[in-house]
């Protein structure tokens, strides 16, 4: 997965909708300071926080202002990342 360079709140909560549509989990790691998605939630409970899928998250988490679970939370009832 790789985002375009013009990535903003809007386009990266599209991102989180569409990936949502097609079965993926999102949440917020504390270890990890970013979202994480379902499929690096083994690696990341390890310890690897470098995966496949870390550049792209921490940049979405980035884009979205999300630093903990309270603006996770927040992100969340702003754009209902979680609605699907």
């Amino acid at each position: 997965m790789e985002l375009s360079r013009g990535l903003d709140e809007e386009k990266a909560a599209e991102v989180i909708h569409e990936l949502r549509k097609n079965g993926e989990q999102f949440l917020y790691n504390e270890r990890a300071k970013r979202i994480i998605i379902g499929r690096e939630w083994n690696q990341v409970r390890r310890g690897e926080l470098t995966t496949e899928f870390s550049k792209e998250m921490e940049r979405i988490s980035k884009v979205l202002n999300i630093s903990n679970r309270k603006t996770f939370e927040e992100a969340d009832y702003r754009f209902n990342l979680t609605m699907y």
